[in-house]
């Protein structure tokens, strides 16, 4: 009884949120701590590199984004730029 309770409500806060136009984000996105700069997608901190809006971006094991460093990936070198990213949104390759 108690089940079907709560799934009322819950119905009924999704119907006003969209006849009021309120918009629900789901859990991702930036967030700016102390520590850093973080990406979630779906719930979970990025770690690697992640394409985020046409720009690529590469997030450090604990999912902080790099900037303005060199990162060594598979016998591979980058720069990320100042904001994290490179110019043109790629990431300049160094052999």
């Amino acid at each position: 009884m108690r089940g079907k309770r709560y799934l009322k409500v819950l119905w009924l806060l999704c119907l006003c949120c969209l006849l009021t136009g309120v918009k629900v984000q789901a859990a991702g996105g930036w967030k700016t701590t102390e520590s850093g700069r973080f990406y979630y997608v779906k719930g979970k901190v990025a770690k690697g590199f992640v394409k985020i809006k046409n720009k690529l971006c590469y997030f450090d094991k604990n999912g902080k984004l790099v900037k303005n460093s060199w990162i060594f990936k598979k016998g591979a070198k980058y720069r990320a730029d100042k904001n994290g990213t490179s110019i043109c949104g790629r990431f300049a390759k160094v052999e």
